[in-house]
């Protein structure tokens, strides 16, 4: 796991080809990139930025495939609170904010929206 960083598949630029139309960099994409770290981060901001509701969770089959794939890691992520997968997890946090902030959408809609189901 010491080089997750340098992983081509955690930049923000490579991101960004895979989640806008045609490359562009400027909007994102109405549907879902087909590598399974864009998509992970597609479907957060997606999620994140209230362009959609729904409850993020296949994302993490899709991420965890691809890694896997691409030998990152040896096992599943299992979701959001996975300490095994945690450094992981961070960077892409951080991407998807990045990505979010870069693209002009709130990484924050979610959460207001979703408030006043939780508690």
């Amino acid at each position: 796991m010491n080089d997750v960083n340098k992983f081509h598949k955690f930049d923000k630029e490579w991101i960004l080809e895979r989640i806008s139309p045609y490359g562009n960099k400027a909007y994102l994409r109405s549907a879902a990139p087909t590598d399974g770290v864009a998509k992970y981060v597609w479907r957060m901001i997606r999620f994140h930025s209230g362009k959609d509701l729904h409850s993020p969770v296949n994302c993490y089959f899709n991420l965890s495939d691809q890694l896997i794939e691409d030998g990152v890691f040896k096992k599943p992520i299992l979701g959001i609170i996975d300490d095994e997968h945690k450094e992981i997890l961070d960077i892409l946090d951080k991407l998807v904010i990045e990505c979010t902030n870069h693209l002009g959408l709130s990484h924050t809609t979610a959460a207001s929206r979703w408030k006043g189901i939780l508690y």
